[in-house]
């Protein structure tokens, strides 16, 4: 059975322009059924509205093809859960929740980023974000 996971906004954005990167092979295990992803309404929404932004279509060379063509793929092989309830807060990234609940609700096994250091905070015990986080979550 492949495992569950969620991937951030930024692995969406990267996934769309990029078909030699580390995103697109994200992108394309979902597509094999290799893993499960996960999406939530929220999750959708905001995926939508930051890849509609001006600046980052003109920043990534997204035309109207482009985007559609990742919503088409998403809706062929992501799951959409119900809105998850909240189940941690983040209050230095509040916008990164809808990424956490979903993988809690979910139970997915990865929460994917396309940067390092992204969310890396919440898998340390040197934070107290992390300290609650790995208590509640291990």
């Amino acid at each position: 059975m492949p495992c569950r996971v969620v991937y951030d906004c930024g692995v969406f954005l990267q996934a769309a322009t990029r078909e030699n990167g580390p995103s697109f092979a994200c992108l394309h295990l979902a597509e094999a059924g290799a893993v499960e992803l996960l999406l939530s309404p929220s999750v959708v929404a905001e995926v939508r509205e930051v890849i509609d932004r001006d600046e980052v279509r003109s920043k990534l060379r997204l035309g109207d093809d482009d985007v559609d063509e990742l919503f088409f793929r998403l809706d062929a092989c992501a799951e959409v859960l119900p809105e998850p309830p909240p189940a941690f807060s983040l209050p230095r990234d509040p916008d990164d929740e809808i990424y956490i609940n979903l993988a809690v609700a979910g139970r997915a096994s990865y929460l994917v980023s396309w940067n390092k250091r992204h969310l890396n905070y919440l898998m340390r015990g040197d934070t107290p974000e992390g300290k609650d986080f790995c208590a509640r979550y291990p």
